[in-house]
């Protein structure tokens, strides 16, 4: 017997569309063709014979639906029927086509930039100008880079770019929606850098500068450094660069252990004691990215011997937004050299050096407040806690404690606010609201991350018989999706937030 939408539990719809999702076909097909698909799982009758007006009369007569609740055109009911069971409000056929022309685009891009790069390196090989060297490997380096980005997006094609256009094709809250999840792969997010520009001595300078103006920077570095000079004091002076660092090392547990050392070297860069600024700056520069490495969960003992590069290779393993490999480990190298082998001895070298270096440092010291640490996000959670106005918003704050803090060490951390975390672990509406989402999982996303978060209150010692019970319902929701499902629990969170909206 064919079971209709009415008699249909929410698990086996979800198994449906899930199944459907999976299928090649799903991604060449328009509303229509979606629709006409999914009503006959629920049909005796061959749906694709059936005219709109029948199709129509047979879904409201084996849904919940009445004739009030249903569009009586042809453009909007298929439209409507997708967005009702599928959530999606674009046709996925539509992204994965754009996407799919956009990664070839790049690919040929790629293999155009390669083949540039590789005639470089041949003609600087055969005229061997003044640090030809140098430019050769800033030019291996491109095109071992642009050779990671070609498998890259030849990954995205070959394993996520379903996954990425019924994201797309989703309805999604705007205030939810990250800027990283509409990029399909680390080429489209800056292939800038990809490019001899990522060497620039800018390319992690004037960030408060507007577009029209950074590009107005770049053309002076090429054509008028003089220019570039008055522009970099400038702004300097106009963005107060020197007043936001005094702040910035006071408010930040690892810059504060060398508040005394930097604030020394920023007095001698405003006394004009530039020779000195500069040898203390390029040390502490250095340092502080050792400090990003650790905050980055890379091991103290992995950093402690390793050249600037390997340090910087790592990180960009591990924050995949740093954007300022190619700089730090190819142009500051020569600007720390130089000031430690005492070559630059005429001051007004060292006072536009200071000038680069003060910038270096706004930077190095601005990744330690990026949002992509775990500490800084761990604060921000603690802090949302504590000012949370509604149950449903706090009982997601207390699970993304347990999925993501719950066993790490918080620099100087708000113990009060921990300590109403574990209360509320204890209340019965934390566990009611936990229970809702493992039923109504759309996701398994959602159950791999909840039942993470379980395990991890459970190893606490907080509720552990509901704990148990909770972990065996998920075990049987589970059963649910079938072996093909995506168990990307990183976005669990945001399933989760977008299910509470509009409270949250």
């Amino acid at each position: 017997m064919t079971l209709t939408l009415k008699d249909i539990t929410y698990q086996d719809l979800l198994k449906i569309t899930n199944e459907m999702k999976q299928k090649d076909s799903f991604f060449q097909q328009s509303f229509k063709g979606i629709t006409i698909h999914f009503l006959q799982h629920f049909c005796q009758e061959n749906t694709f014979k059936l005219s709109f007006s029948n199709l129509r009369n047979k879904f409201i007569s084996i849904s919940d639906f009445t004739e009030e609740d249903v569009p009586t055109k042809e453009d909007e009911f298929y439209p409507f029927i997708c967005e009702e069971f599928f959530t999606i409000i674009k046709e996925p056929c539509f992204h994965f086509t754009n996407v799919s022309l956009e990664a070839s685009n790049d690919l040929r891009e790629i293999q155009n930039r390669k083949t540039e790069y590789k005639l470089e390196i041949s003609s600087l090989n055969k005229e061997k100008p003044e640090g030809y060297r140098y430019k050769i490997n800033q030019f291996d380096y491109l095109i071992n880079k642009l050779s990671l980005a070609k498998e890259e997006i030849i990954e995205f094609l070959t394993n996520d770019i379903k996954r990425y256009s019924i994201n797309k094709a989703q309805k999604r809250e705007a205030h939810l929606i990250r800027w990283s999840s509409d990029i399909p792969y680390p080429y489209k997010r800056n292939n800038e850098g990809y490019t001899p520009e990522a060497f620039s001595i800018i390319s992690n300078k004037f960030n408060k500068l507007s577009i029209q103006e950074n590009i107005s920077m770049k053309k002076s570095v090429k054509t008028n450094y003089e220019e570039f000079k008055i522009k970099t004091k400038e702004y300097i002076s106009s963005f107060n660069i020197i007043d936001d660092l005094e702040f910035k090392i006071t408010d930040n547990h690892r810059l504060s252990a060398r508040e005394d050392i930097i604030s020394e070297a920023l007095d001698a860069y405003k006394e004009k004691k530039y020779a000195t600024f500069c040898h203390v700056v390029a040390i502490q520069i250095e340092g502080i990215i050792f400090d990003y490495c650790l905050e980055l969960e890379i091991p103290e003992k992995q950093i402690d011997r390793l050249p600037l590069e390997e340090k910087l290779k790592l990180i960009k393993e591990k924050d995949q937004d740093f954007l300022y490999f190619e700089y730090f480990a190819y142009n500051f190298p020569k600007i720390r050299n130089s000031v430690a082998h005492g070559r630059l001895i005429d001051n007004e070298v060292f006072e536009h050096l200071s000038d680069l270096l003060l910038l270096d440092l706004e930077c190095v010291c601005n990744l330690l407040f990026s949002e992509n640490l775990k500490v800084n996000k761990a604060y921000r959670l603690l802090e949302s806690f504590n000012e949370s106005d509604h149950p449903d918003k706090s009982c997601l704050y207390v699970i993304d404690y347990f999925y993501n803090y719950s066993d790490y060490n918080i620099p100087y951390p708000p113990r009060h606010i921990i300590r109403d975390i574990y209360e509320y672990a204890e209340y019965y509406k934390f566990w009611e609201y936990i229970e809702q989402h493992i039923t109504l999982a759309q996701e398994i996303s959602v159950l791999i991350g909840l039942e993470k978060v379980i395990k991890n209150i459970k190893n606490k010692s907080i509720n552990e018989e509901l704990c148990i019970k909770l972990l065996k319902l998920i075990s049987q929701e589970k059963k649910n999706f079938n072996e093909d499902s995506e168990g990307n629990e990183m976005d669990f969170l945001g399933s989760l937030q977008a299910w509470d909206y509009p409270y949250l």
